[in-house]
């Protein structure tokens, strides 16, 4: 098979999922590539750029060995709302650890964020915080009145015949809770929670390798899905294919999506996904 004839059957193989509106005519696809000049075309022609990257996405997802999942913002929509409660429970305990005005609250959040990658960073630098008081406190919300079992995420994952797991920087006794809610624990094999970093947590490349350790598969051959630019950014810098979960066209990762659930559409096409 040609490089002409590869690229053209890969390309309509996924069409209907990515380049549906693209390539809507074949015939007039295979025509392009056999009568253009394929390196000119590469260089100049942006669409035909397109469906290069495209495709090479498609082919990287497919010799995938494994997956990482983010937890909050992720595996269910930011509007449960449970995030918004633990950000304020995380100011509340800046605020009595610190003893800062409200108003230098999240500006010191901001800095510990940039400096050290999480504010409970800063916090054990600065102000000699217990990591585990730190965790219990900002976890302590009312999950079970915020999340519900989760059928259709319980298909999607169930789906998945690869090794998964949890990179969250938050606590295991949260990741357990929020994974027993929506009925998903099954289907993970691990969690690698801040404690598992050495409360480093992303964007640091030593989570992202704990992560990886943990299913016993090299960073450069795993999928990393996370609702937050600044991880899928380092997480694309270390070599996994990335997903930016509610990335609004914002062009943030290889691959963006409104909720995970909607990875059905393209994961159904790979070999490693059970329909």
């Amino acid at each position: 098979m040609t490089l002409v004839e590869f690229l053209f059957y890969e390309i309509v193989r996924v069409d209907h999922v990515i380049f549906q509106d693209r390539w809507p005519n074949f015939q007039g696809l295979y025509d392009y590539l056999v009568f253009s000049d394929l390196e000119q075309d590469v260089i100049n022609n942006p669409k035909w750029c397109l469906a290069v990257c495209e495709t090479g996405k498609i082919l990287q997802l497919k010799k995938a060995r494994g997956i990482l999942f983010d937890l909050d913002n992720t595996l269910y929509p930011r509007e449960k709302g449970v995030f918004p409660s633990i950000n304020e429970r995380i100011s509340d305990f800046v605020r009595l650890s610190t003893r800062a005005e409200n108003g230098a609250v999240e500006t010191l959040r901001r800095d510990y964020r940039e400096k050290y990658g999480t504010t409970l960073g800063g916090l054990m630098r600065h102000h000699a915080v217990d990591p585990d008081e730190y965790l219990e406190y900002v976890h302590d919300i009312p999950v079970e009145r915020m999340l519900a079992r989760d059928d259709s995420l319980a298909s999607f994952l169930e789906s998945i015949d690869l090794p998964m797991a949890i990179l969250t920087n938050g606590s295991m006794r949260h990741a357990r809770r929020v994974l027993d809610i929506l009925g998903v624990s099954q289907y993970f094999d691990g969690v690698c929670d801040l404690a598992a970093t050495n409360y480093l947590g992303k964007p640091h490349p030593e989570a992202f390798l704990a992560a990886a350790a943990l299913l016993k598969v090299p960073l450069q051959e795993t999928v990393f899905i996370d609702d937050l630019p600044v991880n899928v950014q380092a997480a694309g810098s270390f070599g996994s294919l990335t997903i930016h979960v509610n990335g609004k066209g914002d062009g943030v990762g290889d691959i963006q999506v409104q909720k995970v659930t909607d990875l059905v559409d393209i994961f159904s096409r790979l070999p490693w996904y059970r329909m």
